[in-house]
């Protein structure tokens, strides 16, 4: 028997080694957080084209984009999780935080290629430096989430 996957299987299934199919618990991202998706590479494609080094609306973009990545992969799993669960996600949106504005503001720089870094060396160390409040908030985000949802089910 061949051990290859069958090429009309969605990402949700693979195939162990035994070549019998696995389902992974994975579902489709609901209509709300596609649009919330959709909204943030709007957001994105508008501030890509504006001349600007303020650090306020690349925050934002990295604020929803680390928040997006870890409700995406939270809701395409179908399992209970516990306030650990929430807090331990916290803390990785947390830490996808700096390293995304800092992706974005390098994407940004390639793009309009004017010889020299658009943002200052200071400002790039004032988002090093908020790491750390990125970290710290997203437990606590988490908490929130878990309590609504908790409150929801009691």
């Amino acid at each position: 028997m061949d051990h290859q996957c069958d090429p009309n299987l969605y990402i949700g299934k693979i195939c162990n080694k035994m070549g019998n199919k696995k389902r992974l618990q994975t579902k489709k991202l609901p209509l709300p957080l596609k649009w919330a998706w959709l909204f943030w590479l709007a957001f994105f494609l508008i501030w890509i084209r504006v001349e600007d080094v303020d650090l306020f609306f690349v925050t934002i973009l990295g604020l929803g984009g680390a928040g997006l990545i870890i409700v995406s992969y939270a809701t395409t799993k179908e399992n209970v999780v516990l306030l650990k669960g929430y807090l331990i996600r916290g803390v990785i949106a947390g830490l996808f935080v700096t390293p995304l504005i800092l992706l974005i503001i390098l994407f940004k720089s390639s793009l309009h290629a004017h010889g020299f870094f658009e943002i200052p060396g200071k400002q790039i160390s004032d988002v090093l430096v908020n790491t750390i409040w990125w970290i710290f908030l997203g437990p606590l985000i988490g908490y929130e989430i878990f309590r609504s949802k908790d409150a929801d089910r009691g």
